[in-house]
């Protein structure tokens, strides 16, 4: 899921960050008559063949819409690790693409490097074995450049969260060792734990407010403002405040 809008790029970001929204947005959006969108707020739904099949308001869409459009797509079963080949590999890396497809990146990078060393297997393949395991850990770069986005934006708990799983994956690798200096640089810096610390409270602030309401749940926001100051948490509770 990817949120467009057509305004400014401080805008969006200070509403990214008030809100705490979690889903990727882009900014500076102008190309909104090529998709259809004659209004604000406006979806637009993709198959997975790339194809615009429906444009609308968001509330018009319906969960036989999205079911239809994505029927017979296959996702990968490792979530955001799942990896997806996107050229024709030589049948010896048919298991490995399998395996980064089910989000397995450590056990494919590993089968990739071991065909690529392989003295017996034909140039081509050990060619490509090794073309692979790059891409692998290209895919580990990419996931590691978006837990740091997360970070700063104020999402430490998701993003510590795609860090450590990058690193068990790549462990005994560069990248792995770089991660892991990584994690331990956070672990010891105060204002990053205290970032931690204040979403932590604010994620369970939330949960209260899915149990009894946002009226109900004040206390917990203004807790999070009094307890955490100067923490993006905090922003985000002032902001809950401000709409009661």
């Amino acid at each position: 899921m990817l949120a467009l809008s057509n305004e400014d790029s401080e805008k969006v970001a200070k509403y990214v960050q008030d809100m705490g929204v979690t889903v990727r947005a882009a900014a500076g959006f102008s190309t909104g008559g090529e998709w259809g969108v004659t209004g604000y707020p406006s979806a637009a739904l993709i198959d997975p063949e790339g194809t615009v099949v429906w444009t609308g308001h968001p509330s018009s869409l319906s969960d036989s819409t999205v079911k239809a459009a994505l029927k017979g797509a296959k996702a990968g079963s490792g979530g955001y690790l799942s990896y997806r080949v996107q050229r024709e590999l030589v049948p010896a890396l048919e298991r490995a693409a399998q395996a980064a497809f089910e989000g397995d990146l450590g056990k494919a990078y590993a089968m990739a490097q071991k065909l690529a060393q392989d003295e017996k297997a034909d140039a081509a393949a050990r060619e490509d074995a090794q073309v692979f395991a790059g891409e692998l850990l290209g895919f580990g770069e990419l996931l590691r450049a978006q837990a740091e986005s997360l970070i700063q934006r104020g999402s430490v708990v998701r993003g510590l969260e795609v860090l450590e799983a990058v690193q068990k994956e790549f462990k005994g690798t560069e990248l792995g060792a770089a991660l892991q200096t990584r994690l331990d640089e956070i672990a010891k810096d105060d204002h990053l734990q205290q970032e931690l610390a204040a979403e932590e409270a604010w994620i369970k602030a939330l949960e209260a407010v899915e149990k009894r309401g946002l009226k109900k749940s004040a206390a917990k926001f203004e807790a999070i403002v009094k307890k955490y100051p100067d923490t993006k948490a905090a922003e985000r509770a002032a902001a809950k405040l401000r709409g009661l």
